[in-house]
């Protein structure tokens, strides 16, 4: 383990330099982000934030759905990251999966990773600000009367 949130970073990066489908979950925000590296002459590769799928076989029925034409993927790595968004830049992930389209002359995808990169952050922003003002949490004391 390479942190405290107990991800293997060294296993995540492994994954995103091999997989054909990376999914990265992200527990407080309740979003997933979703790459599918594969491509062709009629389509790029696909990059979106997502609700959380409840199984791997899920997550496979939709992106069938949204990408008919392409078979079931054979490699799929899925990790969740509990820490910051930002954290990703800070351990090399999100390096390694804006590398991965570099290296495959896919600048479109590369554009809609720092655009899901931006969505991420307002998702968070926006989740922190409710953690303050307290809405959809409990506190683990009340404020004497």
């Amino acid at each position: 383990m390479d942190n405290d949130f107990g991800v293997d970073i060294a296993e995540a990066l492994k994954g995103i330099k091999t997989a054909e489908v990376v999914c990265i979950l992200f527990p407080l925000l309740a979003r997933s982000l979703v790459v599918d590296t594969r491509y062709d002459q009629r389509e790029g590769p696909f990059v979106q934030v997502m609700t959380p799928a409840g199984s791997l076989e899920e997550r496979v029925k939709v992106l069938r759905q949204v990408r008919p034409h392409f078979p079931e993927p054979k490699k799929v790595t899925i990790f969740p990251w509990p820490g910051y968004v930002q954290g990703l830049c800070r351990v090399g992930i999100w390096d390694r999966l804006v590398q991965r389209f570099i290296d495959a002359a896919q600048p479109e995808a590369v554009k809609a990773l720092e655009v899901v990169f931006n969505e991420l952050e307002t998702l968070e922003r926006q989740e922190l600000v409710r953690a303050i003002r307290g809405e959809h949490y409990r506190a683990l004391w009340q404020r004497g009367a």
